[in-house]
């Protein structure tokens, strides 16, 4: 549930975190809203988080991106936009 996901996503630096946003008890933008607050706060270095949604307009992928997500993947998940998702932060992370 998204409770859990954001009590694990503090206790414990992560490199990468892969949001469901229709999770049980707190939604994955809830989720996320609360994890940058906290990054803030604490000085932390945020990890790359990734949308992943049954909503999968295009509308709908600006609209996650513009929350501060940093990739969006539809369901069902292919395994090429896992990969490319994951190239892409890879890129950053070799950018930087």
């Amino acid at each position: 549930n998204g409770k859990k996901c954001l009590d694990l996503a503090l206790q414990k630096i992560y490199d990468v975190i892969i949001l469901d946003i229709k999770m049980p008890i707190m939604t994955g933008d809830l989720v996320l809203k609360e994890l940058l607050k906290e990054y803030k706060v604490r000085e932390k270095t945020k990890p790359y988080i990734i949308a992943v949604t049954a909503y999968c307009l295009r509308e709908d992928r600006e609209k996650y991106l513009s929350m501060g997500f940093d990739d969006y993947i539809p369901k069902p998940i292919c395994i090429g936009d896992l990969k490319g998702s994951l190239n892409t932060y890879i890129e950053c992370l070799l950018k930087n």
